[in-house]
């Protein structure tokens, strides 16, 4: 990303909570060997976060906090690895931003969204899913 283009959010890089139901789960696997250099995934335990909203975290547009408690190193956690590094966690209730990589480098990954069942699956389930970017937020979704 270049300097100039920083202040912008191009890719997840600025933090936030994902705006799903709290029981979703994420579990990302990397695709590449991921360094510092290479933009890491970022983030903050679940006591930190709600620390950080105790004392004026807004949103990604307006964290409402200095950068330097948001951005503190004893509470970021940064998610480097070899190819097959794994994290899962709840993105949709702990801070978490994507990492800027430098010039010539890249995080590759994937992630894996786990959303529970109100019914047991039927035998032909397959059928009866609906990605999850086709869907809308509303709760009791199925």
């Amino acid at each position: 990303v270049p300097e100039e283009l920083k202040n912008q959010e191009m890719f997840s890089n600025f933090w936030h909570f994902d705006r799903r139901e709290i029981s979703e789960l994420k579990f990302f696997v990397y695709f590449s060997d991921v360094s510092e250099l290479d933009g890491p995934f970022h983030v903050q335990s679940r006591g930190r976060t709600k620390e950080l909203m105790k004392i004026g975290f807004k949103n990604r547009q307006d964290y409402g906090i200095p950068s330097q408690i948001l951005e503190h190193p004893e509470h970021v956690k940064k998610i480097t690895g070899k190819l097959g590094t794994t994290y899962f966690g709840n993105a949709n209730v702990c801070l978490h931003r994507a990492g800027d990589p430098v010039e010539n480098h890249i995080r590759d990954m994937v992630q894996f969204v786990f959303v529970p069942s109100k019914k047991p699956l039927s035998e032909n389930w397959l059928e009866d899913v609906t990605p999850l970017s086709t869907r809308k937020f509303i709760p009791d979704q199925k």
